[in-house]
């Protein structure tokens, strides 16, 4: 597994990238953004000027971040080399991958405004955004969320 560089330039390259491959089949009217890095693609994809759509962002997290939050876990990565971060994220990966069974999904809190709660059930076409797929586990928790609000909504992902 490969964890990849994507900052600057690399990082608006991608994205454009990443847009142009979902035009020309899809044209959603709103962009679900998952925080945090997830919001951070679908913002650079809205960006772009490729995708037109509403936008809302919410948070799917499994119980892991909560305690990573809950330990500070952030202060300390930040002084970690980069390579050290990246190989950390790669065995959490491999970990979370390894460990997946669909049949037994750890379920992910999922925290959404009412504002954009209404948004979703106004939509036609949704488009879910995220930075990253380890086990697909969240982009299955917040797509069966967003099926739960808006049933009739065509749904699809991008990562």
């Amino acid at each position: 597994m490969y964890v990849k560089d994507c900052l600057g330039q690399q990082f608006i390259h991608d994205c454009q990238q990443l847009a142009q491959s979902i035009v020309p089949s899809y044209a959603p009217d709103l962009v679900v953004g998952i925080c945090t890095g997830g919001a951070i693609v679908a913002k650079q994809l809205l960006v772009s000027g490729i995708l037109h759509a509403n936008y809302v962002e919410l948070t799917a997290q499994r119980p892991s971040t909560h305690y990573k939050k809950k330990i500070h876990l952030d202060l300390l990565l930040c002084w970690l080399p980069k390579w050290l971060c990246n190989l950390l994220r790669i065995i959490e990966m491999k970990r979370n991958v390894m460990a997946f069974d669909p049949l037994r999904v750890i379920q992910r809190h999922v925290v959404l405004a009412d504002e954009d709660k209404m948004m979703i059930c106004m939509a036609r076409r949704l488009l879910v955004i995220d930075d990253a797929v380890d086990s697909g586990a969240t982009l299955r928790t917040v797509c069966e969320f967003l099926q739960h609000i808006n049933p009739n909504a065509e749904l699809r992902t991008a990562v």
